[in-house]
């Protein structure tokens, strides 16, 4: 039984250290020379992605939504009210005029889906950033193609 294990063994520390001698030296290259393309194809792309992103501050359209007042889910027999004030920033003024013409569809998006927290849901950097991802996606998938940038805290205050 232990000359089992021990071939086991070996067997296992010969085809690690092949495969860790082969990817971690340069012979990965010359065995496998379309990785390297590939990993130059990836660097393009980020290149061009932040490009993209580069935008000039002047351009950028800010859209305020009306303010919401929400009573969020009671806990422990304590209700709390969220009163909130959103800014939706887009890249092109050419959209202003569709989110403008969408914003009661938007804020009945953004007010059901406040309802849902307790208070705890809500305290902390990460929970507000969970909203802001959350409002954010549900955003976008309401006026898509239109690219949304971000969307911004004008006032967010629990009662």
């Amino acid at each position: 039984m232990k000359i089992v294990i021990i071939v086991i063994v070996a067997i296992l520390v010969i085809v690690g250290g092949g495969s860790a001698t082969i990817f971690l030296t340069p012979l990965k290259d010359k065995l496998f020379p379309h990785a390297e393309q590939n990993t130059k194809g990836k660097k393009k792309e980020k290149e061009s992605d932040k490009t993209d992103e580069s935008i000039n501050l002047h351009e950028i359209i800010f859209i305020q939504l009306p303010e919401v007042l929400i009573n969020l889910k009671p806990t422990k027999g304590h209700s709390a009210m969220l009163k909130a004030t959103f800014i939706v920033t887009l890249t092109n003024a050419k959209d202003r005029e569709v989110v403008d013409h969408l914003k009661p569809l938007i804020m009945d998006q953004f007010q059901t889906y406040l309802r849902e927290f307790e208070i705890s849901d809500l305290q902390g950097a990460a929970g507000l950033e969970r909203v802001r991802q959350e409002l954010k996606n549900r955003l976008i998938n309401l006026v898509s193609p239109i690219k949304i940038r971000q969307i911004l805290f004008k006032d967010f205050l629990i009662q």
